[in-house]
């Protein structure tokens, strides 16, 4: 697995997130893709090199579980301590006149 790149891709779960996971997979890249809701979407997409995990973007208590997330993901399933790639393509939204948490 020394000579694979790996990406890491946010919001993965659908929409351009997805399609990029597709690309890097039909490019012979591993994935491991966050989604926030769309774990269905996620789980239609397993195949080999590709994992994926939660992540919810608008809590930034959940940050730092996510990095040890992470790290033990890429040993676990990839061999390795890092990723070579990544594609962010999750948002929080919130309106505007709407109060901060």
């Amino acid at each position: 697995m020394a000579d694979r790149k790996i990406a890491l891709v946010t919001g993965a779960g659908r929409g351009l997130g997805m399609g990029m996971v597709k690309h890097l997979k039909r490019s012979g890249v591993a994935v491991m893709g966050t989604y926030f809701t769309s774990e269905r979407s996620a789980a239609e997409a397993t195949g080999a090199d590709l994992v994926f995990c939660q992540l919810d973007v608008t809590r930034i208590d959940t940050l730092a579980d996510f990095v040890t997330t992470v790290r033990s993901t890429l040993r676990k399933s990839f061999g390795v301590e890092t990723f070579d790639y990544l594609f962010n393509s999750c948002y929080a939204a919130r309106k505007l006149n709407s109060p901060r948490k």
